[in-house]
Formats: C-alpha cells, structure tokens, sequence
C-alpha cells in the first residue's frame, strides 16, 4: 500500500511523533511512506518529513494549497492518507471538496474535538468536513465522553 501521513509541523508532539513512527513500522512491512507536514519546524522526527510549504495558518483557506495537495497525492497514488489532528482534518477535507482525490481519506485525532466547537456554525462545519473521510480514529473519546457527561457539560454535537 501506499500511505501518505499528514501531519501539523516537524515537532515534538504527540500525533508527529505517533505518525513517523508507525510509518516507520509499515514501512519495514513493506508498504511505501510519505510523512507531510503542512508547517516547517526543526524538530528531527524518526521518520523523513517532506515540508508542504505552508507558512501561515491563513493558507489553509488557500484553493491554490488545495490543488497542490490534490497534484501531489495524485502523483504519489495514495491508497491511504492520513490527517492527524487540527489543521490537517480542515485542510485535506477542503482539498478533497474542491479538488477530489483518489485514496481513503482517514482522520486521527488524539485530542477531544468536541471541546473547540462552541456553535453550531462550528458544528455544522466540521460535521461536512467529516463526512469527506473514510475513517476516524479518537483515541480519547470513551474518556472525554464519560468525564463530560458526569461534569454536566456533555453536548452532543452529532459528527
């Protein structure tokens, strides 16, 4: 298989680092890798990470980035790309809306995504961005479900 993860920036942080190195192991499966990272950084992660070449988090909202990202997974025939967290969930699903792409579309987020959605615009907006996945992995929702319901604040947002 071919596997494209896409990751926030060359850092020292949870999802970067889960992602290169589960590359890492699929790779010595033998299947082929890409790591992409939307923003630079400095941090030297166990897997090689190619820089997309986003500056600003205002170039997500780019259809000129979109159609980038849509050329380069055409050219590298992705069966799986991966989006792992935050900016990366809005931009592979806006790229994918605008500019369709071949290849299962799957979301890891390790982080509780209902705490950022405070409206129903919000809601509503990251409801269609999920619907362009094929797949979500939330590592802490049994948790973050339960600690919110017995806190009384739990709102279901229906994604």
């Amino acid at each position: 298989m071919r596997i494209l993860f896409l990751i926030h920036a060359r850092q020292s942080r949870g999802q970067e680092i889960f992602a290169c190195q589960l590359a890492g192991h699929l790779e010595k499966l033998g299947h082929t890798l890409k790591v992409i990272s939307l923003y630079p950084g400095e941090f030297n992660l166990p897997f090689p990470v190619v820089h997309f070449g986003l500056t600003s988090t205002k170039e997500i909202w780019s259809p000129g980035c979109w159609r980038k990202f849509q050329a380069f997974i055409t050219d590298f025939q992705a069966d799986i790309i991966q989006a792992n967290g935050g900016d990366t969930l809005k931009f592979a699903a806006l790229a994918r809306i605008l500019y369709p792409y071949r290849g299962k579309l799957i979301f890891n987020n390790a982080g509780v995504l209902g705490y950022y959605l405070s409206n129903s615009v919000q809601k509503a907006f990251y409801k269609l961005l999920l619907k362009n996945f094929g797949g979500h992995v939330f590592k802490n929702t049994c948790y973050s479900l339960w600690s919110r319901r017995n806190s009384g604040s739990f709102k279901e947002w229906g994604a």
